[in-house]
């Protein structure tokens, strides 16, 4: 997964011109934003069919660093659509004079400005995204859903992404738990994951709330002859507290 993400969210707004939101997650809370551009970086080229806008991403020694993912948001206004052929947003995030994400949006894709939550200001409600770490892992969550929430999980011997049916739902007293298979040998053993994910509500005046839950890695013993034939406990439980943030 790339160091820095990058969410847009294209507004419409009554004079028929756009208003563009991006939010970029940033590794620490020692991000800010820096200034924007109408036009690509130096040393790009926009794609033809696309409004190029540029958004800078600076680094502070106010904030408390660490490794609590943190979104870093612009706004950028007056956006306009020269014509039909011009369909796309293209958007550079510069970062120490290097492109470190690059992300297009649709103009079709724009809401309108009444129905638009602004990605700065946001309103009261459950979070939907959850980044964590602790135990030497970090873990993303971010909740679509059933069918399209993902689990992005990252440790000392890379990344992997899970979606959809790799993901398993259940909802305990304890709350939400997730659970994804880490590694496995057929006949032999099972590695899963859960994750407690709670409830969390983010006040209107905050970007994120502090988080702190736990994760169970479980190795599950097997055999030819299935659990039955292994010898003494079949499941091996490792407890790891997580702590991080979420919106």
């Amino acid at each position: 997964m790339s160091r820095f993400s990058l969410t847009l969210k294209l507004v419409v707004e009554p004079d028929g011109e756009f208003t563009l939101y991006t939010e970029s997650l940033c590794p620490d809370t020692c991000f800010v934003p820096g200034r924007f551009e109408r036009g690509a970086p130096e040393g790009h080229s926009p794609m033809k069919s696309a409004v190029p806008i540029t958004v800078h991403i600076e680094r502070t020694e106010s904030g408390q660093g660490g490794c609590v993912m943190t979104p870093v948001c612009h706004r950028v206004p007056a956006i306009k659509r020269p014509n039909l052929a011009v369909f796309l947003v293209q958007v550079f995030v510069i970062y120490k004079g290097e492109v470190v994400q690059e992300q297009v949006i649709h103009f079709d894709q724009a809401v309108s400005a009444s129905d638009a939550k602004t990605l700065q200001e946001g309103t009261a409600g459950a979070v939907t995204v959850f980044n964590l770490h602790g135990g030497g892992i970090e873990v993303t969550v971010k909740l679509r859903g059933t069918e399209d929430t993902v689990v992005e999980y990252r440790d000392t011997q890379g990344n992997v992404t899970f979606q959809g049916r790799q993901i398993y739902h259940d909802q305990a007293r304890l709350g939400r738990m997730l659970s994804v298979v880490l590694s496995s040998a057929p006949d032999s053993y099972v590695v899963v994951l859960t994750l407690a994910v709670p409830d969390v509500n983010r006040p209107a005046n905050a970007k994120s709330v502090d988080v702190n839950t736990f994760a169970v890695r479980t190795l599950v013993r097997d055999s030819l002859a299935g659990p039955a034939g292994v010898a003494g406990q079949v499941q091996a439980y490792e407890m790891i507290a997580l702590e991080g943030n979420a919106w």
